[in-house]
């Protein structure tokens, strides 16, 4: 999410969402050569205004532009499997060598 709020009206209710206080958009995550791949990060979800508006939940996550090195490469993340949308869990395809991955 890289917008502050998003709005969406519906009749006379107006339901708000905003990044989930965990949410940190220069999250770094660092991983040691050959460590682990999976879960590597996961994506806390917007938080719904008001809070008792359980009709309009989030429903479907997308991993937008994701980088390597700085350049374009849509092999370097996938959610975790078993996941359902809104998915939250982040894996990577490999650990094998030193990158920059940005997602």
């Amino acid at each position: 999410m890289t917008s502050v709020v998003y709005t969406l009206d519906v009749g006379c209710t107006t339901v708000t969402y905003t990044p989930n206080s965990a949410f940190d958009a220069g999250k770094i995550v660092n991983l040691a050569p050959l460590s682990t791949k999976t879960e590597v990060y996961t994506f806390p979800l917007p938080v719904t205004q008001p809070a008792e508006v359980t009709w309009c939940p989030v429903i479907s996550n997308a991993i937008i532009n994701p980088q390597k090195n700085g350049a374009a490469d849509a092999t370097v993340v996938v959610w975790s499997a078993g996941q359902t949308q809104p998915n939250t869990k982040v894996d990577v395809y490999s650990t094998n060598t030193i990158e920059v991955l940005t997602f």
